[in-house]
């Protein structure tokens, strides 16, 4: 007697006869004989492998001819499937896969990269210049940027606020290596005449007073008319 497995299965060996485990049997006929051959599935095994980052599962899981499998590819915290490979050829970057059908072994790797940070610096200053970008900026983390710093006319810089320390009066920062959230502030006066008065003020055509530099005070009269404006100086 031979046992001849299909394509899906392996012979397993004969019971109830003196042939065990060879495929090929001969049995003396003297007298009623009951024999049983024995029969199982093929298995093949699915190797899988995961780089830094996150992982495979199942791992190496053995499958049965013709059965299916699904692969759930599970990232780490902060970390993003950056491509799958199955039987080595590439098939992007997926979040699962299923084998069907199977009968033959197989292998799945999976590659994952660090997702991007950003941080935000919070660029911001007050009435009398200009910080450049402004607003809340993206960085990515690792990254530099500088900010450039100018007063309008009449104006002056008075101070620079990073994270809320004075480092000056800079027209330039720079950022280097962000690992964090930070800020930075420009802080503008207005320029002040001989007089102590503020310059701007002219435009505003209203008497304003002020004070020289030996103490004395004074008074300076806008008077607006259809010819202009005349500044009467009282003291």
């Amino acid at each position: 007697m031979s046992a001849i497995p299909d394509e899906s299965s392996l012979f397993n060996g004969f019971s109830g006869t003196e042939c065990k485990s060879e495929p090929i049997c001969s049995v003396i006929m003297d007298s009623y004989k009951t024999v049983d051959v024995n029969f199982i599935l093929k298995t093949y095994t699915i190797s899988t492998i995961a780089g830094e980052g996150g992982k495979i599962l199942p791992e190496n899981p053995v499958v049965k001819y013709g059965g299916t499998q699904k692969f759930d590819i599970i990232p780490d915290s902060g970390y993003s499937v950056q491509d799958v490979m199955v039987d080595n050829v590439s098939i992007g970057a997926v979040n699962s896969y299923i084998f069907t059908n199977v009968t033959s072994s197989h292998s799945i790797s999976v590659t994952f990269i660090k997702d991007k940070v950003y941080y935000t610096i919070a660029s911001s200053a007050s009435e009398g210049g200009t910080i450049n970008p402004s607003g809340d900026i993206l960085v990515e983390e690792g990254g530099s940027i500088t900010f450039t710093i100018s007063s309008n006319t009449g104006y002056y810089l008075d101070y620079v606020l990073v994270d809320d320390s004075d480092i000056g009066k800079v027209s330039e920062y720079t950022f280097s290596n962000i690992t964090q959230n930070h800020t930075i502030y420009a802080k503008f006066e207005p320029h002040l005449d001989d007089a102590g008065i503020d310059v701007k003020s002219d435009a505003d055509y209203g008497d304003v007073s002020g004070s020289k530099d030996n103490g004395s005070s004074i008074t300076i009269v806008n008077d607006k008319s259809d010819a202009g404006c005349s500044c009467n100086i009282l003291e």
